[in-house]
Parts: structure tokens; C-alpha cells; sequence
């Protein structure tokens, strides 16, 4: 039988109740006697909490010092050095070039980069997908929208490089910060409930919210509304068939018990979007260190281990050649889609 404030769902995908135990877990984040049991759907293979926390109660598994609700500066964010220095002033331009080459996007009118620094540029390309993976290819006239954008952070980012931007947070402090310090438009709402207007925006994200929301499929839909024919949707979440999330399981920050309502495969979210309008343009599988080593030091705590993993080796070179790898494999903890309303 459901707990009290806990309710049983049918699959998000098929809409079959043919629920599979996998395992259970427990709040990493916030302690509690509670266990959050994981299912997998036995006609599609989606993976979800079943029972899970209701609507009106999963703000509770949210406290204050939510790492997404965190206020920052704007020299925390980023793309451009603010460094004075002619160091910083060569480094600004390579970044420019590769924005501009790369990812589609205008600048106003320089004299334009020297082979050093086009060199410099192709060189430096792989690393800067890497460190700013949240960049996303200029599209239409750049009229943007965030959904769960939690404190701002990326729209920040966007809209120094010149997107129109807005966003949608539940989290009402978040959307006053936004506001205040920003001077960011963030609609306190729920998208179900967001009442934008037919092809509103030329890109929506999602940075790691879909798997945080009680009806996916539903926000699909209202993205597929406000999107412009052709708008491009950029979801970004966790990998659950990872090499971390095979091996440690309930112990890996990527089912984050129970904020994680659904656990997503490159093969069931491809199903969703496909199945909402949605054409997937490409998908890219980028890196794992930042829960990995998290998710290793949760798993050596509950089994009684001495050792533990210093997030310093994020930056060790055999480390950084090990998520290469992962990532080639399709196998790194986090991916990210591309994809195209289809008319």
C-alpha cells in the first residue's frame, strides 16, 4: 500500500502499469528512516519511483541549501574572462572565434582572428565543450527559455552571449534573485501551467529538470506549443545506463532518491521525445566526474569503507583521459539532447 503523502503511478511513457522492482534507496541529501523503491516498466523499460512523493509534498525534500538555489555573483559564471591583462584579452578573442565558427553566434564588428589564434581556437575546442557545455548553437532571432532554470546561472550565461532569455523556477526566492540581481524575467510556475504563447521561443532548455518533474511527457507537450517550427529543445540530464549508474547503483547521485522521479536511458528518452513531436538530432554524452567521485565516497560511507576520493583528481590527467573514454563509450554519467520540433 502507498505511505501516506505518497502516490502509485502508471508509466509516463507507454501508460502500461506493469511495474519491475530494481532497488531502493535512500535521501542522500536529506537524512531520513524513509527508502524510495525504483521500478522499471516491463513493456518500455522506463525506470521511475513507484510510490513516490505526491505534488503536494515533494517541496520537502527540497531544503534552502539546494545547490541549484544557491545565490551567486556574475564572476562565477561565464564564458568571458574578466581578468584584465593581455593574457585574458588573447583568450577572450580564441573564445569568440570559436563561438562565432562554432555555434552560429554575432559579435560586433572586430577585426578578425589571426591564424594563431584560429590555431589556437581548433586546439582549444575540445576542452571548451567540456568546461562550457551548457553553450548552445545560436538559433532563430534568440528568444529563449529556461525551464527549472533553479537560480539563474545559465541564463546569466546565455544572455551575456545575447539570447533573449526567460525562465520558469517553482522556487520562489530563486525568481526574486533572478529578478533583482539580474534583471531576468523568471515566471514562479509550474510549465504544465505556464501560459506562454504558440512558438514563443526559438530554444528551450531543460538543465537536469525533467527527470525532477511528476509528468514529463506533459512538459514535452508544452514545449512542442511555445517552440517555433523548427525550434531546437536542449535537455540535459543523468545517464542511468552509465557505467556509474550500473555499478553503484542506489548509492550513485544519479537516481538522487527522491528527487529523481524518473530515471532516464539514452533509449527511453529518446522514445519520449520521438513520441512528442520531437525529432533527435544528435546526442552528446558528456562528463562524469562531478557525481562519480560524489557518488563513490556515498557508496564507501554506507558500506563501511576507509578510503575516499578527493574531488582534486578530477583534474588528474589519467582521470580526465578515463571520462574521454566513457563518454566515447557512451557510457559517461550525464548526456544531453538536441532535438528538433517536427512539423
Amino acid at each position: 500500500m502507498p505511505l501516506p503523502d505518497f502516490e502509485h503511478v502508471a508509466c509516463d511513457l507507454c501508460g502500461k502499469d506493469e511495474p519491475q522492482r530494481l532497488f531502493s534507496g535512500k535521501d542522500n541529501f536529506v537524512p531520513g528512516p524513509e527508502r524510495f523503491e525504483l521500478v522499471r516498466c516491463a513493456n518500455c523499460g522506463l525506470m521511475y519511483l513507484d510510490p513516490r512523493p505526491a505534488p503536494g509534498v515533494i517541496g520537502r525534500y527540497y531544503p534552502g541549501n539546494y545547490l541549484a538555489y544557491q545565490e551567486f555573483e556574475v564572476q562565477a559564471v561565464g564564458v568571458f574572462n574578466r581578468n584584465p591583462g593581455r593574457w585574458s584579452v588573447f583568450k577572450n578573442r580564441v573564445k569568440r572565434s570559436i563561438l562565432r565558427d562554432y555555434f552560429h553566434y554575432r559579435f560586433p564588428a572586430e577585426k578578425h582572428p589571426s591564424p594563431v589564434e584560429r590555431m589556437a581556437a581548433l586546439c582549444f575546442l575540445p576542452q571548451f565543450n567540456r568546461r562550457f557545455y551548457r553553450v548552445i548553437p545560436f538559433s532563430g532571432d534568440g528568444r529563449l527559455l529556461d525551464i527549472g532554470c533553479g537560480n539563474a546561472a545559465n541564463l546569466v550565461l546565455l544572455k551575456e552571449l545575447g539570447w533573449q532569455v526567460r525562465g520558469i523556477e517553482i522556487n520562489r526566492h530563486c525568481c526574486a534573485f533572478a529578478k533583482e540581481k539580474f534583471d531576468i524575467e523568471v515566471d514562479c510556475a509550474d510549465p504544465v501551467d505556464a501560459t506562454f504563447g504558440a512558438r514563443s521561443f526559438d530554444c528551450i532548455t531543460m538543465w537536469h529538470f525533467l527527470e525532477h518533474h511528476h509528468r514529463p511527457s506533459k512538459v514535452l507537450e508544452r514545449c512542442r506549443e511555445w517552440l517555433t517550427d523548427e525550434g531546437l529543445l536542449v535537455i540535459g540530464l543523468p545517464n542511468c545506463a552509465s557505467l556509474e549508474a550500473r555499478t553503484l547503483k542506489a548509492h550513485s547521485a544519479l537516481f538522487d532518491f527522491p528527487r529523481h522521479l524518473y530515471d532516464f536511458t539514452p533509449r527511453t528518452l529518446k522514445k519520449l521525445v520521438e513520441a512528442k513531436g520531437f525529432s533527435l538530432e544528435r546526442m552528446i554524452y558528456s562528463t562524469s566526474m562531478p557525481s562519480f567521485d560524489w557518488s563513490l565516497n556515498t557508496y564507501a560511507a554506507a558500506t563501511g569503507k576507509k578510503w575516499r576520493v578527493d574531488s582534486s583528481l578530477r583534474m588528474n590527467p589519467l582521470v580526465i583521459a578515463a571520462d574521454y573514454l566513457l563518454s566515447f563509450a557512451h557510457l559517461s554519467s550525464s548526456m544531453i539532447l538536441y532535438c528538433r520540433k517536427r512539423a
